[in-house]
């Protein structure tokens, strides 16, 4: 009579091919969907940084000033973000130079496009 442990029985599957519940080897579509479902944040975070690093800096930049958009509204972030002149002469406020090139507006279908957009033609500058 044959009898096994739970341990050598979960060991000998660990070196042999991943098996489904019913004990079978899975091929195919099973084995491709589940190293889709474990790796899908490592291949977001795996293709964010093979972005140049310029770009990868400036669609960062665009993300966080449409974060804050959000959380301040959108008459406070115009106030805030938007290049102003006299604030930045007189108020020292440099920050507004980077802010209104990278502040795209509220998430939208045309903030969408203006986003791939910079990403193609800023990786293709640099």
């Amino acid at each position: 009579s044959r009898t096994a442990s739970l341990s050598s029985t979960s060991s000998s599957k660990s070196k042999s091919k991943k098996r489904s519940a019913t004990g079978k080897v899975k091929v195919g579509a099973a084995a491709a969907a589940e190293k889709e479902s474990k790796s899908a944040l490592s291949d977001t975070l795996s293709k964010y940084k093979k972005i140049l690093p310029l770009t990868r800096l400036y669609i960062t930049l665009v993300g966080l000033a449409t974060l804050v958009s959000l959380i301040l509204g959108e008459e406070m972030t115009q106030a805030t973000l938007a290049l102003d002149p006299t604030r930045i002469i007189y108020g020292m406020q440099v920050w507004r130079f980077v802010s209104a090139a990278v502040f795209l507006g509220a998430p939208s279908i045309g903030w969408l496009m203006s986003g791939y957009y910079l990403f193609e033609y800023g990786s293709t500058l640099e």
